[in-house]
């Protein structure tokens, strides 16, 4: 057999670094029809997770899912369920997202105190859904449950004869639907669906798939770039800067701020900074 060249090998890794990877992890009702996906960002073609722990990386995800892969191609008419961090839940970035699309799951270590509560009520007027992720019952869970619309319950750390107590604690406080996460057999999925559970996810049912997708172009991550630091009210040097190193969106903001339109056939615009 034929080994590869250096040329070869070198072409492979260089076309493996204008790909981006997502995981997307069915959850299913009692009847085992898809309800919404869990998506799973990877930084390769595996099974290991890539944590949305800062804006940066929230922004990423937001550039993946609009531009190199597509809302409708990911989720068809379905849910998609998104661990958000709490940095990333603070931030305006995530408002760009699709809210009637989107179940912004709440992360187990997330601060709950009396902002993080403001800003769930405020992203619930918005339309988006939200989910609390390994629910246990602690005292931060219980204040957040009137305000999501599901709750996860992790079978892998959760003893099974606790979970009627969780369940019917969760139904005198809150209208959420309860997830059975980590179902890896049919005897457990048996044992949920005669829990009361509403919906479920684990390898009995399917592993998750992985998605393909090109890296976003240089001006696409720019454009990411300069929505969080416009949202983040950032230094305007700092952003003139960013134009100065991306031509086509520089022109693209010359033509927008001088057109009729918004320019209102004053003098034209030429510096960045005036635009």
């Amino acid at each position: 057999m034929n080994q590869p060249t250096m040329a070869t090998t070198e072409a492979v890794a260089e076309e493996a670094k204008d790909k981006v990877f997502l995981g997307r992890h069915p959850i299913l009702n009692a009847d085992k029809k898809t309800i919404g996906y869990e998506l799973l960002f990877r930084s390769k073609d595996n099974d290991t997770n890539t944590s949305l722990d800062n804006l940066s990386a929230t922004s990423g995800v937001i550039v993946s899912l609009l531009s190199q892969f597509g809302i409708d191609q990911i989720l068809d008419s379905k849910l998609g369920f998104l661990n958000i961090a709490a940095s990333s839940l603070m931030s305006d970035t995530i408002e760009l997202l699709p809210a009637d699309r989107i179940v912004l799951e709440i992360l187990e270590d997330t601060p709950v105190n009396a902002q993080i509560i403001t800003r769930c009520k405020a992203l619930k007027e918005l339309g988006f859904r939200l989910c609390i992720v390994d629910y246990a019952n602690r005292p931060e869970h219980i204040v957040l449950l009137p305000h999501v619309d599901y709750v996860k319950i992790d079978l892998s750390v959760t003893p099974t004869d606790k979970i009627p107590n969780l369940i019917s604690l969760i139904k005198k406080r809150s209208s959420a639907k309860i997830i059975a996460e980590k179902v890896e057999e049919e005897v457990l999925f048996i044992q949920c669906k005669e829990l009361g559970f509403d919906a479920y996810q684990g390898y009995f049912f399917a592993k998750p798939t992985i998605l393909k997708g090109q890296q976003a172009q240089p001006d696409q991550m720019c454009l990411m770039r300069m929505i969080g630091m416009l949202l983040s009210e950032v230094d305007l040097s700092e952003l003139e800067e960013l134009f100065k190193n991306t031509p086509g969106l520089t022109l693209g903001l010359l033509k927008l701020v001088n057109s009729v339109g918004v320019n209102g056939g004053r003098e034209p615009v030429e510096s960045i900074r005036q635009a």
